[in-house]
């Protein structure tokens, strides 16, 4: 996956800088005509990208990539959606009876191939809003929804031109990817991974607002112009005594609340342990715990409370 992240390194405007200053295509791949020949075409794309790009030399990687980006220039943001629930398909029967692990790798890789150049197609608001609606409808694939879940909550050495082109536009979409997430943190009937993943995703929004408003407080910089290392939330949770002022403390207070909310939002999925695998269980508490350390939240004595509560019930 080392090209994925070269590749994205460029951004998308060096992308069409690139693509653009090349002659076009001697050979591409012909359309597909209805749904269920969006994958074979980009299986196609792929091949005679490969192939192409074995003619190029020292510059194949790019070429590779060059060509691809011809080829899904002809692909709607809808199409590559459709495309990739075929691509799952065809994880699941070319790796049948492999361990699970095997699969899952096959299914990310085929998605990645799928939706990789989505931002290239996407010209609209919409085409972004469409994301969310296939994250948090519940009705597309577990696998392509925790896929794109990944992209909004990216690990930290991951760098995708998916995952850059979702985090551009999280900040003027935070109401509408929230909406999504806070949906299926709470929808009772939902796939493990994805209501996990969600739950991480809104965590780390809430918290990403939260330490930025932290840091930004003239008694945080003033502290940590005498310290050696950065002061942070957590050691607030821990005792350490800051002295914000009414401002600053009010707007502390608001954001703090998001992350209780989230924080109590679990809680209620621990209601339904018995209907978790021991792993969700045992991964939302750790998320529990981590909202509890890293955020000083109002009464997190209630939250404990109720846990203990649900771990008392026979």
């Amino acid at each position: 996956m080392q090209f994925h992240r070269q590749w994205a390194n460029w951004g998308v405007g060096a992308i069409l800088a690139a693509a653009l200053s090349l002659p076009a295509l001697a050979e591409e791949p012909r359309l597909p005509a209805t749904p269920a020949q969006y994958w074979q075409y980009i299986l196609k794309a792929r091949e005679q990208a490969e192939e192409s790009a074995g003619r190029k030399g020292d510059d194949a990687e790019t070429q590779k990539h060059t060509y691809l980006f011809e080829a899904f220039q002809g692909l709607e943001c809808e199409t590559m959606i459709e495309a990739a629930t075929w691509a799952i398909r065809s994880a699941e029967t070319d790796r049948k009876g492999q361990p699970q692990p095997v699969i899952d790798s096959h299914i990310r890789a085929n998605l990645m191939l799928c939706l990789e150049y989505y931002p290239i197609a996407a010209k609209r608001t919409d085409d972004y809003t469409r994301l969310l609606d296939v994250i948090g409808d519940g009705e597309h694939p577990a696998p392509l929804r925790n896929f794109l879940l990944e992209q909004v909550n990216p690990p930290d050495t991951a760098q995708t031109l998916l995952g850059d082109y979702i985090s551009d536009r999280e900040l003027r979409n935070r109401y509408d990817l929230g909406l999504a997430l806070k949906t299926i943190v709470r929808r009772s009937q939902e796939d493990e991974q994805v209501q996990l993943g969600a739950a991480r995703a809104w965590f780390r929004i809430a918290y990403a607002d939260y330490r930025k408003a932290f840091d930004d407080t003239s008694v945080v910089k003033g502290l940590n112009a005498k310290r050696n290392t950065p002061l942070t939330p957590a050691d607030v949770v821990a005792g350490e005594q800051v002295a914000f002022d009414k401002r600053a403390m009010t707007l502390l207070e608001r954001l703090a609340r998001e992350c209780r909310s989230i924080a109590s939002e679990c809680v209620e999925l621990l209601h339904l342990g018995n209907t978790h695998s021991p792993e969700f269980t045992a991964a939302i508490r750790a998320l529990i715990d981590e909202i509890l350390a890293g955020v000083p939240v109002s009464t997190p004595e209630e939250i404990r409370a109720r846990i203990a509560a649900i771990d008392a019930a026979p």
